[in-house]
């Protein structure tokens, strides 16, 4: 049975690069969660204008008390996605993972040129780079201290309704990261060490896919597929795609001089690993979503980022 009331929102807004596919393929297993046909809803950037009918629609499967999935790292740099998301109603929760500030743009970079014939040197790229998806434009933005203020405007509007979480501790204890998500969302606690299977998904090493990539984000594309094509059948090929990628050869990414970074976004790394001054997960307002005292281990953030 369908639920009547309107969906509650659980969003992961970004960064790029910080394991949301794999986060949106492994929070699609505990039952609270009702995971969408697509990972990129969108409908607080490119899916916007299609209104509250289309958003209830994608989430019409729900049952009632499940908490609504929506995986779309594009949001992180879109002040216009921020101001929906803040103006939603009923209140929309998010996370954001955070990296290291030069490899998440070299390995952000890698991947964009990827999939896209358009992306320019890193150099070039790094000031800025949009694309078109449903005639709205896609930005990123990562120099010059744009990702520092990104980071810090979802922590200003979004407060206790934003957790941010180190990306280096998903990949090192993902089953904290996840146990620390249940608790922000005051969900029941599904994951365990004992029964947690990980999907590691969008890995540096996947193959080079720009036709694929680009016919899979055609919205009239998935449009089709939605209506002729059960839900559990998509994600189960969106699965198997992203895991036949990670297992092929290296591309070839033309990220000659990323090295450069490490100077010109060195501040911007001091001024994120601040942000986790009181633990690896943490509240947009500072706090701790566990205690320290009861983190199993501490984390030199600071020295890392």
């Amino acid at each position: 049975m369908s639920a009547t009331v309107p969906a509650e929102l659980f969003v992961l807004a970004g960064l790029p690069r910080t394991g949301t596919t794999s986060l949106f393929h492994i929070l699609g297993r505990h039952p609270q969660f009702c995971q969408p046909y697509r990972k990129e809803v969108g409908y607080f950037l490119f899916n916007f204008d299609r209104g509250r009918r289309w958003l209830d629609r994608v989430y019409g499967h729900r049952l009632p008390g499940q908490l609504c999935l929506d995986v779309t790292p594009e949001y992180c740099l879109s002040g216009q996605a921020l101001d929906r998301i803040v103006e939603h109603d009923p209140p929309v929760r998010v996370a954001l993972g955070v990296r290291h500030a030069s490899a998440l743009a070299a390995s952000l970079h890698r991947e964009l040129r990827r999939r896209r014939d358009d992306v320019p040197d890193f150099d070039s790229w790094l000031d800025g780079y949009g694309y078109h998806r449903r005639g709205t434009e896609i930005r990123y933005e990562l120099g010059r201290g744009a990702l520092v203020r990104a980071i810090e405007d979802y922590r200003r509007r979004l407060g206790p309704r934003l957790l941010l979480y180190d990306y280096d501790l998903l990949l090192s204890d993902p089953v904290y990261v996840l146990r620390c998500i249940e608790t922000f969302l005051g969900l029941s606690g599904h994951f365990t060490p004992d029964g947690f299977k990980n999907l590691f998904f969008n890995a540096s090493n996947r193959s080079d896919s720009r036709p694929i990539s680009r016919f899979l984000a055609e919205e009239p594309l998935i449009a089709v597929l939605e209506r002729v094509m059960p839900r559990r059948l998509l994600l189960l090929m969106a699965r198997c795609f992203y895991l036949a990628m990670s297992r092929g050869r290296r591309a070839a990414a033309g990220t000659a001089g990323i090295s450069k970074t490490e100077n010109s976004l060195d501040d911007e790394a001091v001024k994120i690993s601040r942000v986790f001054g009181a633990g690896p997960v943490v509240l947009g307002t500072g706090d701790a979503v566990v205690p320290r005292s009861q983190v199993r281990r501490r984390l030199d953030l600071i020295g890392r980022f």
